[in-house]
Protein backbone atom coordinates (compact mmCIF):
# COMPACT_ATOMS: atom_id res chain seq x y z
CA UNK A 1 0.00 0.00 0.00
CA UNK A 2 1.49 3.58 -0.95
CA UNK A 3 0.67 6.75 0.54
CA UNK A 4 0.29 9.98 0.12
CA UNK A 5 3.20 10.46 3.17
CA UNK A 6 6.07 8.22 3.02
CA UNK A 7 5.94 8.55 6.87
CA UNK A 8 2.59 7.52 6.66
CA UNK A 9 3.25 4.25 4.49
CA UNK A 10 4.89 3.43 7.82
CA UNK A 11 2.55 4.25 10.54
CA UNK A 12 -0.74 2.48 8.00
CA UNK A 13 1.16 -0.58 7.49
CA UNK A 14 1.44 -0.91 11.15
CA UNK A 15 -2.34 0.39 12.07
CA UNK A 16 -3.59 -1.80 8.90
CA UNK A 17 -1.64 -5.13 8.15
CA UNK A 18 -3.62 -7.49 7.18
CA UNK A 19 -7.35 -5.14 7.22
CA UNK A 20 -9.49 -4.01 4.09
CA UNK A 21 -10.69 -0.44 4.27
CA UNK A 22 -13.83 0.92 4.03
CA UNK A 23 -15.51 4.04 4.25
CA UNK A 24 -18.81 2.45 5.26
CA UNK A 25 -19.58 3.01 9.06
CA UNK A 26 -17.35 5.25 9.93
CA UNK A 27 -17.30 6.05 13.85
CA UNK A 28 -15.68 8.89 15.75
CA UNK A 29 -13.15 8.56 18.47
CA UNK A 30 -11.50 11.09 20.75
CA UNK A 31 -8.07 11.53 21.68
CA UNK A 32 -5.93 10.34 24.74
CA UNK A 33 -4.99 12.31 27.10
CA UNK A 34 -1.63 14.34 26.39
CA UNK A 35 1.27 15.18 28.14
CA UNK A 36 2.02 18.46 29.87
CA UNK A 37 5.69 19.99 28.57
CA UNK A 38 7.11 22.98 30.02
CA UNK A 39 4.26 26.38 29.21
CA UNK A 40 5.31 29.39 26.83
CA UNK A 41 7.10 31.70 28.14
CA UNK A 42 5.90 35.12 27.90
CA UNK A 43 2.51 34.24 26.81
CA UNK A 44 0.46 37.43 27.31
CA UNK A 45 3.10 39.29 25.29
CA UNK A 46 2.57 36.53 22.67
CA UNK A 47 -1.14 36.29 22.52
CA UNK A 48 -1.39 40.24 22.51
CA UNK A 49 0.92 40.27 19.53
CA UNK A 50 -1.09 38.01 17.72
CA UNK A 51 -4.39 39.53 18.77
CA UNK A 52 -3.29 42.64 17.42
CA UNK A 53 -1.62 41.60 14.51
CA UNK A 54 -3.58 39.20 13.34
CA UNK A 55 -6.29 39.64 9.94
CA UNK A 56 -9.71 38.43 11.06
CA UNK A 57 -11.23 36.71 7.64
CA UNK A 58 -14.73 36.40 7.50
CA UNK A 59 -15.34 32.94 6.28
CA UNK A 60 -13.83 29.67 5.06
CA UNK A 61 -16.89 29.30 2.52
CA UNK A 62 -15.81 28.96 -1.13
CA UNK A 63 -18.67 31.17 -2.44
CA UNK A 64 -18.33 34.12 -0.41
CA UNK A 65 -16.32 36.83 -1.47
CA UNK A 66 -12.66 37.20 -1.42
CA UNK A 67 -12.69 41.18 -0.21
CA UNK A 68 -11.33 39.93 3.55
CA UNK A 69 -8.88 38.32 1.82
CA UNK A 70 -6.93 41.59 0.10
CA UNK A 71 -3.95 41.96 2.90
CA UNK A 72 -3.03 38.74 1.50
CA UNK A 73 -1.74 40.88 -1.94
CA UNK A 74 0.92 42.81 0.10
CA UNK A 75 2.08 39.98 1.94
CA UNK A 76 2.29 37.52 -0.99
CA UNK A 77 4.03 40.43 -2.86
CA UNK A 78 6.64 38.63 -5.22
CA UNK A 79 6.45 35.72 -4.71
CA UNK A 80 6.12 33.19 -7.34
CA UNK A 81 5.50 29.79 -5.76
CA UNK A 82 3.09 29.79 -3.28
CA UNK A 83 2.17 26.60 -0.98
CA UNK A 84 -0.77 25.97 0.65
CA UNK A 85 -0.52 23.46 3.56
CA UNK A 86 -2.71 21.86 5.67
CA UNK A 87 -2.80 20.03 9.22
CA UNK A 88 -5.05 17.36 8.39
CA UNK A 89 -5.30 15.73 5.32
CA UNK A 90 -9.40 15.18 6.61
CA UNK A 91 -10.91 18.71 7.30
CA UNK A 92 -13.60 20.39 5.04
CA UNK A 93 -12.48 24.17 6.66
CA UNK A 94 -8.82 23.65 5.06
CA UNK A 95 -10.03 22.44 2.01
CA UNK A 96 -12.78 25.22 1.65
CA UNK A 97 -10.26 27.74 2.94
CA UNK A 98 -7.54 26.73 0.53
CA UNK A 99 -9.90 27.20 -2.40
CA UNK A 100 -10.79 30.59 -1.59
CA UNK A 101 -6.73 31.80 -1.27
CA UNK A 102 -6.47 29.38 -4.69
CA UNK A 103 -9.70 31.51 -6.11
CA UNK A 104 -7.49 34.92 -4.72
CA UNK A 105 -4.65 34.12 -6.03
CA UNK A 106 -5.41 33.48 -9.52
CA UNK A 107 -7.96 35.92 -10.05
CA UNK A 108 -6.39 38.88 -8.24
CA UNK A 109 -2.80 38.13 -8.59
CA UNK A 110 -2.53 36.82 -11.95
CA UNK A 111 -1.23 32.84 -10.58
CA UNK A 112 -1.51 30.26 -13.55
CA UNK A 113 -0.44 26.94 -12.34
CA UNK A 114 -2.66 25.24 -9.83
CA UNK A 115 0.03 21.76 -8.45
CA UNK A 116 -1.14 19.25 -6.01
CA UNK A 117 0.72 16.63 -3.66
CA UNK A 118 -0.48 13.90 -6.19
CA UNK A 119 0.18 11.52 -8.83
CA UNK A 120 2.11 13.14 -11.92
CA UNK A 121 0.05 11.49 -14.07
CA UNK A 122 -3.00 12.06 -12.56
CA UNK A 123 -2.28 16.08 -13.15
CA UNK A 124 -1.80 15.48 -16.37
CA UNK A 125 -5.32 14.14 -16.88
CA UNK A 126 -7.08 16.44 -14.87
CA UNK A 127 -5.16 19.30 -16.39
CA UNK A 128 -7.42 17.82 -19.68
CA UNK A 129 -10.57 18.32 -17.79
CA UNK A 130 -9.90 22.12 -16.41
CA UNK A 131 -8.37 22.77 -19.79
CA UNK A 132 -11.03 21.47 -22.41
CA UNK A 133 -13.88 19.89 -20.26
CA UNK A 134 -12.72 16.44 -20.98
CA UNK A 135 -13.89 13.54 -18.66
CA UNK A 136 -16.07 13.47 -16.02
CA UNK A 137 -14.19 15.44 -12.80
CA UNK A 138 -15.51 12.60 -10.41
CA UNK A 139 -13.69 10.32 -12.43
CA UNK A 140 -10.84 12.25 -12.74
CA UNK A 141 -10.37 12.45 -9.38
CA UNK A 142 -10.46 8.58 -8.78
CA UNK A 143 -6.92 8.76 -11.13
CA UNK A 144 -5.20 10.28 -7.70
CA UNK A 145 -5.51 6.71 -6.13
CA UNK A 146 -6.36 8.78 -2.69
CA UNK A 147 -8.54 9.11 -0.54
CA UNK A 148 -7.54 12.35 0.70
CA UNK A 149 -8.10 14.08 -2.57
CA UNK A 150 -11.43 12.00 -3.16
CA UNK A 151 -13.59 14.17 -1.79
CA UNK A 152 -16.65 17.01 -2.39
CA UNK A 153 -14.64 19.45 -0.83
CA UNK A 154 -11.68 19.23 -4.22
CA UNK A 155 -14.52 18.19 -6.45
CA UNK A 156 -15.59 22.26 -6.01
CA UNK A 157 -12.12 23.17 -6.57
CA UNK A 158 -11.27 20.92 -9.68
CA UNK A 159 -15.04 22.13 -10.72
CA UNK A 160 -14.17 26.21 -9.96
CA UNK A 161 -10.82 25.86 -12.02
CA UNK A 162 -12.93 24.35 -14.85
CA UNK A 163 -15.67 27.16 -14.89
CA UNK A 164 -12.63 30.42 -14.42
CA UNK A 165 -11.66 28.34 -17.68
CA UNK A 166 -14.66 28.23 -19.51
CA UNK A 167 -15.11 31.83 -19.05
CA UNK A 168 -14.17 33.59 -22.56
CA UNK A 169 -13.51 37.07 -20.23
CA UNK A 170 -10.30 34.78 -18.91
CA UNK A 171 -7.52 35.09 -21.74
CA UNK A 172 -5.18 33.87 -19.32
CA UNK A 173 -6.47 29.55 -17.75
CA UNK A 174 -5.22 28.09 -14.86
CA UNK A 175 -3.48 25.05 -15.21
CA UNK A 176 -3.39 21.91 -12.83
CA UNK A 177 -0.51 19.87 -12.35
CA UNK A 178 1.02 16.60 -9.76
CA UNK A 179 4.14 16.75 -8.45
CA UNK A 180 4.40 13.54 -6.64
CA UNK A 181 5.78 10.22 -8.28
CA UNK A 182 3.58 7.82 -6.67
CA UNK A 183 0.76 6.14 -8.16
CA UNK A 184 1.72 6.88 -11.81
CA UNK A 185 0.28 5.62 -14.42
CA UNK A 186 0.21 4.30 -17.85
CA UNK A 187 -0.58 7.26 -19.93
CA UNK A 188 2.99 9.01 -18.13
CA UNK A 189 4.85 5.72 -19.63
CA UNK A 190 3.32 5.59 -22.59
CA UNK A 191 4.02 9.32 -22.99
CA UNK A 192 7.65 8.21 -23.03
CA UNK A 193 7.58 5.87 -25.42
CA UNK A 194 5.62 7.25 -27.78
CA UNK A 195 8.31 9.91 -27.58
CA UNK A 196 10.96 7.48 -28.41
CA UNK A 197 8.94 6.36 -31.30
CA UNK A 198 8.87 9.92 -32.96
CA UNK A 199 12.77 10.68 -32.56
CA UNK A 200 14.08 7.50 -32.60
CA UNK A 201 11.72 4.32 -33.61
CA UNK A 202 14.48 1.92 -33.88
CA UNK A 203 14.95 2.15 -29.52
CA UNK A 204 11.07 2.04 -29.21
CA UNK A 205 10.32 -1.53 -28.93
CA UNK A 206 13.41 -1.72 -26.64
CA UNK A 207 12.08 1.57 -24.07
CA UNK A 208 9.06 -0.25 -23.98
CA UNK A 209 10.43 -3.43 -23.04
CA UNK A 210 12.65 -1.66 -19.75
CA UNK A 211 9.21 -0.28 -18.44
CA UNK A 212 7.57 -4.12 -18.53
CA UNK A 213 7.12 -4.94 -14.57
CA UNK A 214 6.58 -1.31 -13.87
CA UNK A 215 4.32 0.29 -16.12
CA UNK A 216 0.40 -0.05 -14.34
CA UNK A 217 -1.80 -2.67 -16.34
CA UNK A 218 -4.88 -1.02 -17.38
CA UNK A 219 -6.76 -3.93 -17.93
CA UNK A 220 -7.12 -4.57 -14.23
CA UNK A 221 -8.05 -2.64 -11.00
CA UNK A 222 -5.76 0.04 -9.51
CA UNK A 223 -5.52 -1.74 -6.10
CA UNK A 224 -4.42 -5.67 -7.45
CA UNK A 225 -1.69 -3.93 -9.83
CA UNK A 226 -0.55 -1.91 -6.75
CA UNK A 227 -1.11 -5.27 -4.68
CA UNK A 228 1.17 -6.86 -6.83
CA UNK A 229 4.26 -4.53 -7.43
CA UNK A 230 4.59 -4.25 -3.71
CA UNK A 231 4.91 -8.21 -3.77
CA UNK A 232 8.02 -8.13 -5.65
CA UNK A 233 11.40 -9.01 -4.36
CA UNK A 234 13.95 -6.07 -3.91
CA UNK A 235 16.54 -7.66 -6.87
CA UNK A 236 13.02 -7.20 -9.02
CA UNK A 237 12.80 -3.56 -7.74
CA UNK A 238 16.32 -3.08 -8.07
CA UNK A 239 16.43 -4.07 -11.84
CA UNK A 240 13.50 -2.33 -12.50
CA UNK A 241 15.44 0.73 -10.90
CA UNK A 242 18.03 0.30 -13.18
CA UNK A 243 15.65 -0.16 -16.00
CA UNK A 244 14.35 3.44 -15.73
CA UNK A 245 17.71 5.05 -15.43
CA UNK A 246 18.63 3.10 -18.65
CA UNK A 247 15.67 5.50 -20.44
CA UNK A 248 16.70 8.51 -18.65
CA UNK A 249 20.23 8.49 -19.85
CA UNK A 250 19.07 7.57 -23.64
CA UNK A 251 17.82 10.45 -23.67
CA UNK A 252 20.36 12.30 -21.96
CA UNK A 253 22.72 11.32 -24.65
CA UNK A 254 20.68 12.39 -27.44
CA UNK A 255 18.91 15.18 -26.44
CA UNK A 256 21.11 17.53 -29.54
CA UNK A 257 19.76 14.81 -31.79
CA UNK A 258 15.84 14.44 -30.12
CA UNK A 259 15.46 17.63 -29.84
CA UNK A 260 16.11 18.38 -33.60
CA UNK A 261 13.70 15.61 -34.30
CA UNK A 262 11.02 17.39 -31.93
CA UNK A 263 11.47 20.30 -30.02
CA UNK A 264 13.31 21.32 -26.73
CA UNK A 265 9.83 21.73 -25.29
CA UNK A 266 8.89 18.11 -26.22
CA UNK A 267 12.60 16.70 -25.14
CA UNK A 268 12.07 18.48 -22.13
CA UNK A 269 8.85 16.82 -21.09
CA UNK A 270 9.49 13.27 -22.42
CA UNK A 271 12.82 13.82 -19.90
CA UNK A 272 10.60 14.95 -16.92
CA UNK A 273 8.35 11.63 -17.43
CA UNK A 274 11.29 9.24 -17.51
CA UNK A 275 13.23 11.18 -14.11
CA UNK A 276 9.36 11.18 -12.74
CA UNK A 277 9.06 6.96 -13.58
CA UNK A 278 12.59 6.40 -12.30
CA UNK A 279 11.81 8.41 -8.52
CA UNK A 280 8.90 6.01 -8.32
CA UNK A 281 10.89 3.45 -9.00
CA UNK A 282 13.53 4.18 -6.17
CA UNK A 283 10.78 5.09 -3.95
CA UNK A 284 8.93 2.03 -4.83
CA UNK A 285 12.09 -0.30 -3.65
CA UNK A 286 12.18 0.61 -0.69
CA UNK A 287 10.83 -2.20 2.23
CA UNK A 288 8.52 -0.15 4.35
CA UNK A 289 8.04 -2.34 6.93
CA UNK A 290 12.33 -1.08 7.67
CA UNK A 291 11.89 1.44 10.04
CA UNK A 292 15.45 2.62 9.09
CA UNK A 293 14.21 3.20 5.62
CA UNK A 294 11.71 6.06 6.86
CA UNK A 295 14.27 8.80 6.79
CA UNK A 296 15.78 7.63 3.27
CA UNK A 297 11.84 7.39 2.06
CA UNK A 298 11.10 11.12 3.16
CA UNK A 299 13.98 12.14 1.73
CA UNK A 300 13.54 10.56 -1.60
CA UNK A 301 9.74 11.81 -1.81
CA UNK A 302 10.41 14.98 -0.94
CA UNK A 303 13.22 15.83 -2.95
CA UNK A 304 11.50 14.40 -5.64
CA UNK A 305 8.47 16.50 -5.37
CA UNK A 306 10.74 19.78 -4.76
CA UNK A 307 12.81 18.95 -8.46
CA UNK A 308 9.23 18.19 -10.10
CA UNK A 309 8.01 21.57 -8.58
CA UNK A 310 11.34 23.24 -10.00
CA UNK A 311 10.73 21.99 -13.57
CA UNK A 312 7.19 22.74 -13.79
CA UNK A 313 8.17 26.16 -12.54
CA UNK A 314 10.74 26.88 -15.35
CA UNK A 315 8.58 24.33 -18.18
CA UNK A 316 4.95 23.83 -17.93
CA UNK A 317 2.47 26.16 -19.56
CA UNK A 318 1.42 28.48 -16.24
CA UNK A 319 4.27 27.75 -14.25
CA UNK A 320 5.42 31.30 -13.63
CA UNK A 321 3.37 31.87 -10.87
CA UNK A 322 2.45 28.70 -9.04
CA UNK A 323 0.34 27.72 -6.19
CA UNK A 324 0.87 24.30 -4.50
CA UNK A 325 -1.61 22.19 -2.41
CA UNK A 326 0.36 19.92 0.25
CA UNK A 327 0.34 19.16 3.83
CA UNK A 328 2.04 21.09 6.43
CA UNK A 329 4.37 18.94 6.33
CA UNK A 330 5.34 19.11 3.25
CA UNK A 331 5.10 22.90 2.85
CA UNK A 332 7.12 23.76 5.59
CA UNK A 333 10.46 25.30 5.16
CA UNK A 334 12.58 24.16 7.35
CA UNK A 335 14.05 20.47 8.82
CA UNK A 336 11.19 18.48 9.53
CA UNK A 337 11.38 15.07 11.82
CA UNK A 338 15.38 14.49 10.64
CA UNK A 339 14.89 15.00 7.03
CA UNK A 340 14.75 17.82 4.53
CA UNK A 341 11.08 18.78 3.39
CA UNK A 342 9.89 19.77 0.14
CA UNK A 343 9.57 23.39 1.18
CA UNK A 344 12.99 23.75 2.73
CA UNK A 345 14.64 22.63 -0.52
CA UNK A 346 12.25 25.41 -2.77
CA UNK A 347 13.38 28.08 0.31
CA UNK A 348 17.55 27.37 -0.68
CA UNK A 349 16.26 27.14 -4.16
CA UNK A 350 13.93 30.11 -5.07
CA UNK A 351 14.43 31.68 -1.66
CA UNK A 352 12.02 34.98 -1.27
CA UNK A 353 10.43 33.93 -4.36
CA UNK A 354 8.64 30.68 -2.10
CA UNK A 355 6.36 31.72 0.45
CA UNK A 356 4.79 28.77 2.26
CA UNK A 357 1.71 29.29 4.40
CA UNK A 358 0.81 26.79 7.01
CA UNK A 359 -2.87 26.04 8.17
CA UNK A 360 -3.37 25.34 11.86
CA UNK A 361 -6.32 24.34 13.91
CA UNK A 362 -7.62 24.07 17.76
CA UNK A 363 -10.06 21.78 18.25
CA UNK A 364 -12.45 19.47 15.98
CA UNK A 365 -13.00 16.68 13.49
CA UNK A 366 -10.72 15.07 10.52
CA UNK A 367 -11.15 11.90 8.11
CA UNK A 368 -7.97 9.11 8.83
CA UNK A 369 -7.04 5.65 8.63
CA UNK A 370 -6.80 3.91 12.08
CA UNK A 371 -6.57 0.46 13.53
CA UNK A 372 -10.22 -0.21 12.71
CA UNK A 373 -10.32 1.14 9.32
CA UNK A 374 -11.06 4.88 8.09
CA UNK A 375 -12.79 6.71 10.85
CA UNK A 376 -13.57 10.25 11.46
CA UNK A 377 -11.51 11.45 14.78
CA UNK A 378 -12.24 14.60 17.09
CA UNK A 379 -9.39 16.48 18.66
CA UNK A 380 -10.72 18.43 21.28
CA UNK A 381 -7.62 20.51 22.02
CA UNK A 382 -3.72 20.56 20.89
CA UNK A 383 -0.75 19.29 22.41
CA UNK A 384 0.25 21.33 25.53
CA UNK A 385 2.84 23.75 25.04
CA UNK A 386 2.57 23.49 21.16
CA UNK A 387 2.67 26.51 18.93
CA UNK A 388 -0.44 24.92 17.79
CA UNK A 389 -2.14 25.62 21.29
CA UNK A 390 -1.12 29.09 21.57
CA UNK A 391 -2.22 29.93 17.87
CA UNK A 392 -5.38 28.91 19.22
CA UNK A 393 -5.87 30.27 22.75
CA UNK A 394 -6.32 33.56 20.75
CA UNK A 395 -10.21 34.79 20.90
CA UNK A 396 -10.63 35.10 16.77
CA UNK A 397 -12.59 32.02 15.24
CA UNK A 398 -9.79 32.73 11.63
CA UNK A 399 -7.24 34.64 11.20
CA UNK A 400 -4.36 35.91 9.08
CA UNK A 401 -1.15 35.81 10.71
CA UNK A 402 2.43 37.20 8.82
CA UNK A 403 4.94 35.89 11.20
CA UNK A 404 7.24 38.09 9.12
CA UNK A 405 6.41 40.93 11.27
CA UNK A 406 6.72 39.91 14.60
CA UNK A 407 8.32 42.55 16.68
CA UNK A 408 11.94 41.52 18.76
CA UNK A 409 11.28 40.33 22.38
CA UNK A 410 9.21 37.67 23.59
CA UNK A 411 7.65 37.55 20.03
CA UNK A 412 10.13 37.02 17.90
CA UNK A 413 11.55 34.95 20.68
CA UNK A 414 8.78 32.29 21.09
CA UNK A 415 8.74 32.10 16.86
CA UNK A 416 12.25 31.16 16.84
CA UNK A 417 12.17 28.40 19.97
CA UNK A 418 11.92 24.45 18.91
CA UNK A 419 8.65 23.87 19.97
CA UNK A 420 5.81 21.11 18.48
CA UNK A 421 3.98 22.13 15.98
CA UNK A 422 0.70 19.26 15.47
CA UNK A 423 0.58 17.71 12.28
CA UNK A 424 -1.95 15.22 11.72
CA UNK A 425 -0.94 12.00 8.68
CA UNK A 426 -3.34 10.11 6.48
CA UNK A 427 -3.24 7.74 9.42
CA UNK A 428 -3.78 8.17 13.27
CA UNK A 429 -4.19 6.25 16.34
CA UNK A 430 -5.17 8.05 19.60
CA UNK A 431 -2.93 6.69 21.44
CA UNK A 432 -0.35 7.78 19.40
CA UNK A 433 -1.94 10.93 18.40
CA UNK A 434 1.41 13.20 18.15
CA UNK A 435 3.15 10.44 16.27
CA UNK A 436 3.27 12.97 12.98
CA UNK A 437 4.36 16.01 15.04
CA UNK A 438 7.65 17.90 14.15
CA UNK A 439 9.90 20.18 16.39
CA UNK A 440 10.69 23.53 15.02
CA UNK A 441 10.88 27.24 14.72
CA UNK A 442 7.21 28.36 13.45
CA UNK A 443 8.99 31.62 11.74
CA UNK A 444 11.19 29.28 10.02
CA UNK A 445 8.67 26.61 8.96
CA UNK A 446 6.07 29.12 7.62
CA UNK A 447 5.95 32.51 6.48
CA UNK A 448 1.88 32.71 7.12
CA UNK A 449 -0.36 30.70 9.23
CA UNK A 450 -4.10 31.04 8.99
CA UNK A 451 -6.00 29.43 12.27
CA UNK A 452 -9.16 27.94 12.10
CA UNK A 453 -10.36 27.56 15.50
CA UNK A 454 -12.65 24.56 15.06
CA UNK A 455 -12.39 21.69 12.12
CA UNK A 456 -14.72 19.87 10.31
CA UNK A 457 -14.26 16.28 8.87
CA UNK A 458 -14.11 16.36 5.13
CA UNK A 459 -17.02 14.77 2.65
CA UNK A 460 -15.17 11.48 1.20
CA UNK A 461 -16.47 10.24 -2.31
CA UNK A 462 -15.98 6.25 -1.80
CA UNK A 463 -12.98 5.61 -3.75
CA UNK A 464 -13.26 2.76 -6.43
CA UNK A 465 -10.02 1.63 -7.96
Amino acid sequence: MRSVSWHSVMLCLLLLAGMGLSLAGCSQQVQAPRPTPTPTPNLQAVQAWIQQAAIPLTTTDPQAALDDLQPLQQMVGNATIVGLGEESHGSHEFFTMKQRLVEFLVEKMGFTLFAIEGSWTAGMLANQYVLTGQGDPQTVLQQFHEWIWNTQEVLSLLEWMRAYNTDPTHAQKVHLAGFDMQELAAPTFDDVVQYIQMVDPQQATQVASLYDGIRPDPSISWSAWDGEYFQQSAATKQQYIKNAQTIGALLQTNQSMYEGRSSPQAFALALQDAEVIVQSTQLSALDPNTPKNLPVGNNLRDSGMADNIAWLHAHADGGEKMILWAHDGHIGASNSGGYITMGQRLRQQFEAAYLPIGFSFYQGAFNAISPDGMQVFTEQNPPKGSYNETLGSVPLPLYLLDLRAAPAGPVSQWLAEARDFHELGVGYDPAHAQSDDVTVSLRQYFDLVIEIQTVTASHLIPLQY
